[in-house]
């Protein structure tokens, strides 16, 4: 090794750094969020923000909120029972009544691809009211019963 480079130990602290300023950055980013909605509304309410793939999926309490649509500049905000999806919502949530028919639904929507991709699903979650956890947990359980299945890894079919 020259005296210029740098020893894996230092190359590690290093990758440690940029895992840090990352968790930072999306700590930052999920209190902007929460911020920007909380400002939007018209009535007092908890709201909480949860990264899931390229957008955010967003709580907000009361059970008494409605559907609204808000918009902003830089946020596109689609308000449906108590969950507020943010990023590239693919699908009406009006069209999908439970995660079966999101999968169909995402699945035409990417008629090019062995199925519909699961971060796409999971990022969609929202559309029938769960969070990414609980997408994740429920095509869990309709793998597990033989309701869908992977034509190829992370693409879902349903049977």
């Amino acid at each position: 090794m020259s005296d210029t480079s740098e020893t894996p130990s230092e190359l590690l602290d290093a990758a440690d750094d940029h895992d840090e300023r990352a968790e930072s950055l999306r700590r930052e980013a999920r209190r902007n969020v929460e911020t920007a909605i909380r400002d939007q509304l018209d009535f007092e309410a908890t709201v909480t923000a949860e990264h899931s793939g390229d957008g955010f999926v967003v709580e907000v309490k009361p059970d008494a909120l409605s559907t609204v649509e808000l918009d902003d500049d830089d946020l596109n905000v689609s308000v449906r029972a108590a969950t507020l999806a943010i990023g590239a919502i693919e699908v009406d949530p009006e069209t999908v009544r439970n995660i079966r028919e999101l999968i169909d639904e995402i699945g035409e929507l990417h008629s090019d691809q062995p199925g519909a991709p699961r971060d796409v699903i999971v990022r969609n979650a929202a559309a029938v009211g769960l969070t990414s956890d609980e997408a994740e947990r429920e095509l869990d359980k309709l793998r597990t019963r033989g309701e869908i299945y992977e034509p190829q890894s992370d693409y879902l079919r349903t049977t």
